[in-house]
Order: structure tokens, then sequence, then C-alpha cells
């Protein structure tokens, strides 16, 4: 079976991420030196050091290794074919949950964010109540919630601002197009 060689993937994986090779390096634990070994092509990275490269890409382990038919996004874009029952399927929600995703959301998290939202749409009552119990849970553990006070502030902070925009924007009769727009030059 013939595969993309590791290091083209990776180059491409680290253009679409926007991330250069000191700060994958930071991001793995790897060394820039062997990063920048990975990406020339002289070695290929062992399966531990594929795992953190793919998780700092955000990209499947498969594809990075150069498997052909595998998407790049460790997440699957097709929201569709894993939700395609859920009320997010429906275009005008998706769009608007899209929005308030990319408008909100720490830069990155889009994609995962909007497939929290899609799963939920399958949840009842009782699975929400253990959601929300899972979610505090992992929102007290450093490794996964908020590391600092101030880093909360700023996220509680910018959230109710986004969407007061949001509905300030809707009010001028903007299509969602424009809305979202308007949103991602407001984030800048």
């Amino acid at each position: 079976m013939e595969r993309t060689p590791v290091s083209s993937r990776l180059k491409e994986a680290m253009k679409v991420r926007g991330i250069k090779q000191s700060k994958l390096a930071e991001k793995t634990g790897i060394s820039k030196s062997m990063i920048s070994e990975y990406v020339k092509g002289r070695y290929e990275p062992k399966q531990d050091n594929i795992y953190k490269i793919a998780k700092a890409l955000n990209v499947k382990e498969a594809w990075l290794m150069g498997f052909e038919g595998v998407a790049m996004n460790k997440f699957d874009s097709d929201i569709e074919a894993r939700f395609g029952d859920s009320a997010i399927a429906d275009d005008m929600l998706k769009d608007y949950a899209s929005m308030i995703a990319s408008a909100t959301v720490r830069d990155g998290m889009e994609d995962l964010y909007f497939q929290v939202l899609s799963a939920l749409d399958f949840i009842n009552e009782d699975g929400f109540e253990k959601v929300i119990d899972y979610i505090y849970d992992l929102s007290q553990n450093p490794n996964y919630g908020y590391n600092t006070k101030e880093e909360i502030i700023e996220h509680r902070q910018e959230f109710p601002e986004t969407l007061k925009r949001l509905e300030e924007l809707k009010q001028e009769g903007l299509s969602l197009d424009e809305i979202f727009n308007e949103l991602m030059k407001d984030k800048k």
C-alpha cells in the first residue's frame, strides 16, 4: 500500500493549522531539532511521537502517517454523517451554531464545539444531568479546565459581549453570512 510521506503530511498540517516548528515542539515536548528532522523527511516519528504530533495538530494519526482515504481532521468535519438526525444538521441551525462557536470559542476549537452541540441533540434529560456533571468535573481538573482565574474571567466576559453583538447584528437585518463576517471582524 502506497503512502504519502509523513514529512509531506506534517508540513501540510502545520500550514493549515498555522503552527511553526518551534510551537509544535513546545506543544508536543519533542525537541525542535527532531521536529525539523521530521519535516525534512530525514526521520519518521515513532508511534508515540506520531500521537503527540497528531494531538497537537488536531489531525488523525492515520492521516499523518500518510494513509490514503483518511480525512485530515481528527474530528470529522462531516457532521451530517455522524449527526444527520440532529436538529443542528438543519442548515439554518447549523450556520447559527457555527457562527456562535466561531465567535465565542477559543481558536481552533470550533469543530469540537459544534460536535458537542450536535451530539447533545440525542441526549435526554437524564443524559443532560450527566453531561453537566461531567463538564463540572472536567472544569475542576487542571488538565482540562482553565488554568488561571484570569482565563476564566476573560472567557466569561467575552461570551455575553459576543451574544449582545450577535443580537445587534440580527436587529440590523443582516444575513447569517454577514453576521458571521462582522463577528469575525470583531474577534480580530
